[in-house]
């Protein structure tokens, strides 16, 4: 059992640090439910190995993720009606 834990905390590792050069090199994008799903499981395994930095970290990056997605939602229900009112004007 000792065994695993220990290839389970060098994979986490890992990813941090793929983590941490994906969002230094990228600008903000929106997510899919699925990429944002295995950012929540990454929070969790955060959590369980006790690692609150990095859990704050990825919830961040979750946050951050949702209310662009939500922003985005936003910006193109708009523009139906500003089509709409354009074509109404003389």
């Amino acid at each position: 059992m000792k065994e695993g834990g220990a290839s389970f905390s060098r994979s986490f590792s890992g990813q941090r640090r793929q983590l941490r050069s994906v969002t230094e090199d990228e600008s903000p994008r929106i997510l899919s439910e699925e990429e944002m799903n295995r950012l929540g499981a990454k929070i969790v395994k955060a959590e369980l190995i006790g690692n609150t930095g990095l859990a704050a970290q990825l919830q961040a990056q979750l946050d951050n993720a949702r209310k662009l997605k939500e922003s985005k939602a936003q910006i193109s229900a708009r523009k139906p009606e500003e089509e709409v009112r354009k074509r109404q004007l003389p």
